[in-house]
Order: structure tokens, then C-alpha cells, then sequence
């Protein structure tokens, strides 16, 4: 379920399909600029009511990354 919301996100965001098939590495990603990453942050974290510290922010660079830390993060909520 997280993983499909966050496809989803990064769907709009982007304005393209992302297989969510594939190990996804952001930066390789078409459209993926700091513009992007901010749009994406801002909307995992309204969203998912959640919070992103700067450290979290440069360790993230897949899509399973961020979908491992939402988890963690809804769970100790």
C-alpha cells in the first residue's frame, strides 16, 4: 500500500509512469532535479503526516529507501 502511494506521488510529480517493477534510483529518473526531490519530500510528508530530518534526506537515494523509512517512521507515530 505505501509503496503504491509513493509510486504514485513520484508519478505526478515527474508527470511520467515509474515501473514499480524495477529497483527505482531517483537520480536516474527523467525530471529528477532538486525540484523534484523537494515536491516529493513535501508531499511524503504531508501525506503521510510525517517529518524528514536532513541526515534522512541525503541517505535516501531509491524508492525502497523511501519506502522503508515511511514505514518506520508511520509505526512510531
Amino acid at each position: 500500500m505505501i509503496k503504491k502511494k509513493l509510486i504514485k506521488i513520484l508519478s505526478e510529480i515527474l508527470k511520467k509512469k515509474i515501473d514499480s517493477k524495477k529497483k527505482v534510483k531517483l537520480q536516474n529518473l527523467k525530471n529528477w532535479d532538486s525540484l523534484a526531490q523537494i515536491n516529493f519530500m513535501m508531499a511524503l510528508e504531508d501525506n503521510f503526516k510525517i517529518r524528514f530530518s536532513m541526515e534522512e534526506i541525503s541517505k535516501l537515494k531509491y524508492l525502497d529507501d523511501f519506502e522503508k523509512v515511511v514505514k518506520k517512521k508511520i509505526k512510531t507515530n
